[in-house]
């Protein structure tokens, strides 16, 4: 089967769960990737063509297989996650290629804080707005005593004074985890530890790490191709060939021919195709191998 979907569908962290979707159930034959204006004028949207083969059960079964030996060993993977955790002065270099991938993609791509002066020079306004790791220390240390001063005051303080400090008290403290959670992610200390110590990223990072593993031992070919020319212009209208002489061109039946490229993406793709032997009507022979074998049983028994 072949879907046309947006390309942010392929690429947003948000539409993972499509992404997955699709993988779990179907082999991902190729992805050919629209011109901007293929769709033109209804819409200028990027897209691609996602040409997919379901999985047969024997398919599905090698593929459980191969997850259930990784399932095995994530336990022991933890540990050794817990354990470069503990170290300091930790690079991307140093940590599994799988860990590294999925701390870049969930809290976004890590970079060293660079110097305040070359901040300042490179980003101007936006710098000065920006937090540091140590302003965050700086903001840590003083929620951290109007906490300790707020709970002093709470021992004191009378039933309505007490309700109104303890509301306080709790907006600095949900202040100082957020204040605490964004200097963690300046660092990959601090990174690794909010992974392993947050239960729903933990379980994220499971997923992910079991998927990639998985994909290395499974994986497979994929055609892949980006369309040049759509054979319309940024109007929406069609674009015709024209021979040497600038005179339109027509083919054998004398319409005029459409300037794309996706006859010769085709064509490339069956070349592939053969060469994968790819069986794009499984279904269909095994109905024609069984109603074979069928008509054989007839001739041979006469039933």
């Amino acid at each position: 089967m072949a879907i046309v979907l947006p390309q942010g569908r392929l690429n947003n962290t948000n539409d993972e769960y499509i992404r997955k979707f699709i993988m779990e159930r179907a082999r991902i034959l190729a992805v050919v990737g629209l011109h901007g204006n293929t769709f033109k004028p209804h819409t200028g949207t990027k897209t691609s063509v996602l040409f997919l083969q379901r999985y047969t059960e024997e398919e599905l079964k090698k593929i459980n297989a191969v997850q259930s030996k990784y399932e095995k060993q994530w336990q022991k993977f933890l540990e050794e996650i817990k354990t470069l955790a503990k170290k300091t002065n930790l690079t991307e270099e140093s940590l599994p290629e799988e860990l590294t991938g999925f701390l870049n993609s969930f809290y976004g791509s890590y970079e060293e804080e660079p110097e305040a002066e070359d901040n300042d020079k490179e980003n101007g306004e936006e710098a000065l707005k920006a937090e540091t790791v140590e302003d965050l220390y700086e903001a840590i240390d003083t929620l951290k005593e109007e906490i300790e001063t707020l709970q002093k005051e709470i021992k004191n303080a009378d039933r309505e004074k007490k309700k109104e400090l303890t509301k306080k008290l709790k907006a600095f403290q949900k202040s100082l985890a957020e204040k605490e959670y964004s200097l963690g992610l300046k660092t990959l200390t601090g990174r690794l530890n909010i992974l392993l110590n947050d239960g729903k990223d933990s379980e994220e990072f499971h997923k992910f790490w079991l998927r990639s593993k998985s994909a290395k031992e499974l994986s497979y070919p994929i055609f892949m191709a980006t369309s040049q020319k759509s054979g319309k212009d940024n109007s929406g209208e069609y674009v015709y060939k024209k021979d040497s002489s600038g005179e339109l061109m027509l083919d054998e039946n004398g319409h005029l021919i459409i300037d794309h490229d996706l006859d010769f993406i085709a064509e490339k793709f069956i070349e592939f195709a053969k060469k994968q032997r790819y069986d794009f009507s499984r279904e269909s022979y095994k109905y024609k191998s069984e109603m074979l074998m069928a008509a054989e049983e007839k001739a041979k028994y006469g039933k």
